[in-house]
């Protein structure tokens, strides 16, 4: 079965790729017209048979699994050089074990709350950085929140604003 998806966060990172390309010479105009007509599409193809959202999750969490472990090996590389004894190893390795246990935490509830085809953990905390908590002679005060924001705190159950 062929399966065809797209995906903004994609569309996005390849267009960068793509325009960075461009002014290095690597690739002219034309190509470049040509490949962003395909930027934001995964085709997959399949001896599953399920509905499309499910191949959809699991190549995510295929695709999810293989980043985190690819980024977990660079980091521990670059920085062997600063961690001198087994301790330090250690410690580095449990704080980034605790960062891919919550991240992998957020996914999941992004997940339950079907939002997995148009949020992102990272998207999440983009749009959560729009909300400001701001300290001013002893008072705290909140930004406003955007209704965007708000509806996906609400859909994920995240009770991180006040009532108002």
């Amino acid at each position: 079965m062929l399966y065809l998806y797209e995906d903004a966060d994609l569309a996005v990172e390849e267009q960068k790729t793509l325009y960075r390309l461009l002014e290095e010479g690597a690739i002219d105009r034309e190509t470049l017209n040509q490949r962003l007509k395909r930027a934001d599409r995964i085709l997959i193809l399949s001896s599953i048979t399920a509905p499309p959202q499910e191949i959809y999750d699991l190549y995510k969490s295929r695709n999810l699994v293989e980043n985190h472990f690819a980024a977990f090996k660079s980091l521990i590389q670059a920085d062997k050089l600063y961690l001198r004894d087994a301790t330090a190893v250690f410690g580095h390795i449990f704080i980034r074990f605790l960062c891919l246990y919550l991240y992998c935490r957020i996914l999941n509830r992004i997940k339950q709350a079907g939002l997995s085809a148009h949020l992102s953990p990272q998207g999440l905390f983009l749009k959560l950085s729009k909300v400001y908590s701001v300290i001013y002679e002893e008072e705290k005060r909140m930004t406003e929140i955007p209704k965007q924001v708000r509806g996906i705190a609400e859909k994920l159950k995240l009770d991180i604003f006040p009532n108002t």
